[in-house]
């Protein structure tokens, strides 16, 4: 997500269920759990969804003073002969 609105060298973080990471830039940037972002970035959010199915994991985005929600729910695939279906479901959000 392209991130705007905001002052150079603004702090992000990111915590909660699943051990969530975020990545700024994109590439071969690091995956961490605080950075900073500057206007027109790029940020990624990645976190790992339940072994247990029908399960929901979130994790809280933080950049400067705003906030969103990621969640990750698993649900079982009872005709895939016992394989999982992971469902990823992301909050969307332009500017913070």
């Amino acid at each position: 997500q392209q991130i705007t609105g905001m002052d150079s060298g603004t702090p992000c973080s990111v915590s909660g269920q699943g051990s969530p990471q975020l990545q700024v830039g994109g590439g071969n940037n690091a995956w961490v759990t605080s950075s900073t972002i500057n206007p027109n970035f790029y940020i990624n959010v990645r976190l790992t969804a339940s072994t247990s199915f029908n399960t929901t994991h979130t994790a809280t985005l933080t950049i400067g003073t705003g906030t969103d929600t990621i969640a990750v729910t698993s649900s079982a695939n009872t005709s895939g002969g016992g394989r999982s279906i992971w469902r990823l479901r992301l909050s969307r959000y332009s500017s913070f």
